[in-house]
């Protein structure tokens, strides 16, 4: 029998026989959007959840202002203080880092900020004078102008760790945060952002690699003798956590932090990871120094009620689905087996006209397909209104939503559905097949 008579025939099946096809596919729709809005809601947390413990991963530390000396040495007080703080075992590798007061150090007290256009790149014989950009878009103030501004590590720390790592990665999966080279770690090192190069019209970053360079301001060096060992990804700065950040990074030892007149330091001490924030917490509060320190409690706080609520959601969802869902597929493989064991006769019928057991086979999956498609056409704006009735209720009594998105529910709905539609296609087969096998026993007693 041809392909679209087996169509026809299928389709006056379905008319046909209108109770069961209504009763399969409101069986389809309600068991199919509780395993989608289950899934979507699950994920929607999970999303929410790593978008505060993955997308600002660089808030997860403890930081302590530490002011220095004439010489650049910190005090007795700030050393045992720091010391407290690197005691707790769920605190990471610290860094020790300043905003450089860049006129103040270089003699131009009386200007703000130094143009770009005043500093000059220079490496070996070459030079690259610097090129203002009015179009900066880096931060979201009124600023278009590119400022020479420059930050200042200390050797003994870090200057990339593993929060900036994680938080770059997940606003940008596919980059590297250093697109060229390594990250600086001992003195008279330097790393440039890509974009930075570019406005001293320095294009191939890699032939600098390794190189002394020097940045003179209207010709008197500034930064002199610097080792470039690493450049940045400039996507790092259109994070908002890092959009103040110089583009400049320096490695000094505490007698830079005298050269270039540093009047204080930022002890950056990361938490390594998110669950162990209200563990820090408590510790910070046992060793009385949490008034010393700047921590955000309430943050710390507010992941631990998420994870904890995220679990209870997830467990709670799953138990609620499997009893639904196990009851739902009890009643839609009811109405398969009744779907086909009431055309038993007619598929009887069709065999003793000669057709192909093949061919029953081909119009039964016509007829699921069918079923599935109108049932396909009613689950995404059914899914989407579970979702928007379910987040609205969330959002109202415990103040957390679930952030999906119609492309995550079209992305979801697709892969999802072909997989429930083998199975439910599957099945039937399967029930056909011992439907007719059970048939012919009955013919072969009488």
């Amino acid at each position: 029998m041809k392909l679209s008579k087996c169509f026809h025939l299928a389709c006056y099946n379905v008319f046909c026989k209108t109770k069961y096809s209504l009763l399969m596919i409101k069986g389809i729709l309600f068991i199919f959007t509780i395993i989608l809005t289950t899934v979507l809601v699950v994920q929607g947390f999970q999303s929410y959840y790593n978008s505060i413990t993955q997308g600002e991963a660089s808030s997860n530390a403890v930081v302590i202002n530490v002011p220095l000396n004439s010489n650049g040495n910190m005090n007795y007080t700030e050393k045992e203080l720091l010391q407290k703080v690197l005691e707790i075992p769920q605190i990471g590798t610290p860094s020790y880092s300043t905003i450089v007061d860049v006129p103040y150090s270089s003699g131009n007290e009386e200007n703000a900020y130094i143009n770009i256009n005043r500093v000059t790149l220079i490496a070996g014989q070459n030079t690259y004078p610097g090129i203002d950009d009015k179009s900066f878009n880096f931060t979201n103030s009124n600023n278009t102008t590119v400022k020479f501004e420059v930050k200042l590590y200390l050797n003994e720390g870090k200057t990339i760790n593993n929060n900036d790592l994680q938080e770059f990665l997940y606003h940008f999966p596919k980059s590297k945060l250093i697109v060229s080279g390594t990250e600086m770690q001992n003195p008279k090192e330097i790393m440039i952002s890509d974009y930075m190069l570019s406005r001293f019209g320095v294009t191939d970053y890699n032939a600098l690699i390794g190189k002394r360079i020097t940045f003179a301001i209207d010709g008197i060096p500034y930064i002199k003798d610097f080792l470039l060992v690493g450049v940045i990804n400039e996507k790092l700065y259109r994070i908002s956590t890092y959009s103040l950040t110089p583009h400049i990074l320096i490695c000094g030892d505490l007698s830079d932090f005298a050269k270039f007149k540093s009047k204080s330091l930022f002890a950056y001490a990361p938490v390594d990871d998110f669950s162990n924030s209200l563990t820090v917490l408590q510790s910070l509060r046992q060793k009385n120094i949490e008034n010393l320190v700047s921590y955000d409690a309430d943050l710390a706080e507010q992941i631990f009620f998420i994870s904890q609520l995220k679990s209870i959601v997830m467990y709670v969802m799953l138990i609620l689905s499997i009893f639904v869902i196990l009851a739902m597929s009890l009643s839609l493989f009811s109405v398969l087996y009744n779907y086909i064991s009431s055309n038993s006769k007619y598929y009887a019928m069709v065999r003793a006209i000669g057709v192909k057991r093949q061919t029953i086979f081909t119009i039964l999956f016509i007829e699921l397909l069918l079923l599935l498609l109108v049932s396909m056409l009613f689950i995404v704006p059914i899914s989407g209104l579970f979702l928007v009735i379910l987040n609205y209720c969330l959002i109202n009594i415990i103040a957390v939503g679930v952030p999906i998105t119609l492309n995550q529910l079209l992305e979801a709905v697709f892969p999802m559905f072909l997989l429930f539609s083998i199975g439910i296609i599957s099945i039937s087969m399967i029930l056909l097949r011992w439907n007719q096998r059970k048939e012919i026993c009955i013919i072969l007693k009488q």
